[in-house]
């Protein structure tokens, strides 16, 4: 690993890399076993096509399929043990666990894939939120200021995102079920626009829960499926899901599938 060596002094994050958990600190390898694609680590502005609005985040993974890439970007100015930690649970999950995961067909609108990979980054933070905050407890209070920036915003909102108002609170209550103030907070504003919003944050919630717990990325993302289904139809096509495998090409994207999943 010789590259990401030299990338990580030429951002001086060396000293930030060897206080990761060992645990952590092999996922390059897994990687490069499950792949054969070594681990970039690069400064987030040489990022020339981000697939979001990377200015506003510290750190960032992108998986290309078709330049046969593993990158983490981020600002080294402010890319923690625990920034670190959580991109390379991401990859991880995804190219050694080889996690299904809903990603937009290329035909989509782009708002409906903006929509699809949001969607996608939530219910993967059911299980890595946690787990990041296992190991490194500080992550706790990045986290909660990010979601109660969130839950301010959804507030002052004159007409409130349902879609966002319901993933905010599963993910409150499933990632950060210690933080009672900012529940006690935003319980009763979504049981104020409806007590059908309140019956379905909470049915999310559950759902979050139970999946965390098992370990059952497919019954969470069975799940919402259905709401997409549900409450943005236009969107059912249009959204598919697979994982990351390797095959004769290298690694790729698998679809498995568009629309619900089989029972």
């Amino acid at each position: 690993m010789l590259r990401l060596e030299q990338q990580l002094d030429a951002l001086s994050l060396r000293e930030t890399w060897e206080l990761l958990p060992l645990s952590l600190r092999v996922i390059p390898e897994q990687i490069f076993e499950s792949t054969g694609i070594e681990l970039e680590i690069l400064h987030k502005a040489e990022c020339v096509d981000p697939v979001f609005d990377i200015k506003k985040a510290i750190a960032s993974f992108e998986i290309d399929g078709y330049q046969q890439r593993v990158v983490i970007w981020c600002d080294p100015s402010t890319a923690t043990t625990s920034v670190i930690g959580h991109e390379l649970l991401h990859l991880r999950r995804d190219l050694c666990e080889g996690q299904i995961k809903l990603m937009p067909t290329k035909y989509c609108h782009p708002s409906i894939a903006l929509f699809s990979l949001q969607l996608e980054n939530e219910m993967e933070h059911i299980f890595i939120i946690p787990e990041e905050i296992k190991l490194f407890p500080e992550a706790e209070q990045r986290w909660v200021e990010a979601y109660g920036d969130l839950i301010t915003r959804i507030i002052a909102c004159d007409e409130p995102d349902k879609t966002e108002t319901v993933l905010a609170w599963m993910q409150l209550r499933t990632s950060l079920p210690n933080q009672l103030e900012l529940a006690k907070k935003f319980g009763p504003y979504i049981f104020a626009q409806s007590e059908m919003w309140a019956r379905e944050s909470q049915d999310f919630h559950d759902v979050a829960r139970d999946a965390k717990n098992q370990n059952n990325k497919r019954g969470l993302l069975s799940w919402m499926m259905e709401a997409i289904h549900t409450w943005h139809p236009e969107y059912r096509d249009t959204i598919a899901y697979g994982n990351w495998q390797v095959t004769s090409a290298g690694l790729e994207f698998k679809p498995m599938g568009i629309g619900l999943l089989p029972s």
